[in-house]
Parts: structure tokens; sequence; C-alpha cells
């Protein structure tokens, strides 16, 4: 049996497949990732507000949460969408919260400083423990000992040990950058204040806020 031979009316032509409209995963990773992430650290902010209005009466939640959302956007500016920026977010909100606590209530809670022992972990790379030891021992000792020798010119214990668990968090050389220029703010502003409103020596002064600011801006170089 012979098979007729079939031929094309015209050439076949390539058929080129449609690419379907997709979001690119850099676009992701630049834009939306950053974007999520400084909203999840913002809600965080306003949720620890806002659980303790009760301790914090009177604190401007709106400055608040612009400079929470202004470090944070620096944080992903300089790190990105990374683990380093998410521990600083995290180191950002206790410091705000201690802050906070010891500008309205001259208090600051003994959990606030075991919180920042503990975030020190957070890509926690065993070459550095040395480092980390002796950044704490660095700053501690010293306090320890005007604590022990002149009492009258120590600072305050929750004082020693933020700024101590700072120090082991950051390592010796930014640790005890951060407490240099926290201290040098602090007195600084006192001098200041104290010029201002013609107050004594004897006023109790927040140290707190001043050693966070230094821990912030060493944690960013």
């Amino acid at each position: 049996m012979i098979r007729p031979i079939i031929k094309p009316i015209g050439p076949i032509m390539p058929v080129r497949p449609v690419p379907l409209p997709c979001i690119k995963v850099d676009v992701f990773s630049a834009i939306i990732a950053p974007l999520l992430l400084l909203a999840v650290f913002v809600l965080a902010v306003w949720l620890m507000l806002k659980m303790n209005e009760d301790k914090f009466k009177g604190v401007n939640k709106l400055a608040s949460l612009m400079s929470a959302a202004g470090i944070g956007l620096i944080f992903l500016v300089l790190f990105g969408s990374t683990l380093a920026a998410v521990k600083g977010m995290i180191l950002c909100m206790i410091l705000m919260y201690a802050s906070i606590s010891d500008i309205w209530r001259r208090e600051v809670p003994d959990y606030v400083w075991a919180m920042i022992a503990i975030l020190a972990f957070v890509g926690f790379d065993a070459s550095n423990l040395p480092a980390m030891i002796v950044g704490a021992l660095v700053v501690f000792v010293p306090q320890l000992a005007v604590s022990v020798m002149r009492p009258s010119r120590a600072i305050g214990g929750a004082d020693i040990k933020i700024s101590t668990a700072l120090a082991f968090l950051l390592g010796a050389e930014k640790g005890l950058c951060a407490m240099i220029i926290g201290l040098t703010a602090a007195v600084i502003t006192m001098l200041i204040v104290r010029k201002v409103k013609k107050t004594g020596k004897g006023e109790a002064f927040p140290l707190v806020p001043f050693l966070a600011a230094g821990a912030m801006a060493v944690f960013m170089i």
C-alpha cells in the first residue's frame, strides 16, 4: 500500500513560549522583604509601648515609633535583610524599653541586661567569645571598683549590669567605645541641664538612654 505524501502548505514557524508575569526574586529581596521586616519591627515596638501604658504614662508614642522606624531603616540600609539587621532591631527595642523605664521610673528591670546577654549569642561566632568576655570584664571591673571604694560617685547597679551586657555583646573594643560615648554624652548633657535648671548635684540622672545611644552608634559601625 502506497501512502500519500502530505506536503505542508507553508513553512512551519517556530513557536516561542510567552513568559508569564511573575515577581522577580531580586525585587522581593531588595524591596518587599526589607519593608516587611521594618513593618514587623515598628509593630513590635508599638506592642511594647501598648503593653506598658500603665508604666510609661505620658510617653509620646508617635515620636517613639518614628525614632524606631528611623533606626530600623538605618539598619536595613547598612546590613540589608540579614541577621545582623534583625539583631540590631531587637537590641534597639530592648534598649528603648530600658531607656524609657529609666527616664520615667528611674529603675530598669533586671531581666533587661539578661536579654541583652542572651541576644549576644544570636549569630554567635565562637572565635569572638574571648573578646566578648574581655569586653565585659573591662567595663565591669572598673565600675565595681568605683562602687566599692567611692560609693558616692558610683553609678547605679542597673547601669553597671546593662553596660557590662552591652560590652559582652559588642566585644572589647566596641563595648568600651560605646561606654565612653555614652558617659561623655551623659556628662555633657547633665552639665547643660543643671546649668539651665539650676539643680543640685544630688539629683538623679538617667544614664541608660546615653548608654543605649552609644551602643546603637557603635553597633552601626
